[in-house]
């Protein structure tokens, strides 16, 4: 394809593009969207599920999974950014996460 002609389709690691297109109802950018932030996103959880109390039942992963569900049934939410995605996943993680990584 000549440079410059666009197919009307996000660039694969486009977040900002990817969260427009999901925004718009294409189902599948969500999907793409995951394995681009996934690694971030479990080192976050990772850090929150330090923090929690010894004993705890939670695993890093099922964090992630939990948190993208639940963004997955947010849809009144404006995306705007990789930014805002991350920082909205981070607070729903730490609810997630219980009392300890919370500071409470």
């Amino acid at each position: 394809m000549p440079e410059g002609v666009s197919t009307g389709e996000p660039l694969p690691d486009d977040v900002s593009a990817l969260l427009r297109a999901w925004i718009d109802g294409d189902q599948r950018a969500f999907a793409r969207l995951t394995p681009i932030v996934y690694d971030e996103l479990h080192r976050v959880a990772h850090y929150y599920l330090k923090r929690e109390r010894s004993g705890h039942s939670q695993q890093t992963t099922a964090l992630v999974n939990e948190a993208r569900m639940r963004l997955v049934d947010c849809k009144r939410m404006q995306w705007q950014n990789r930014a805002q995605l991350l920082a909205v996943s981070a607070q729903a993680m730490r609810r997630l996460a219980g009392p300890t990584a919370n500071g409470h």
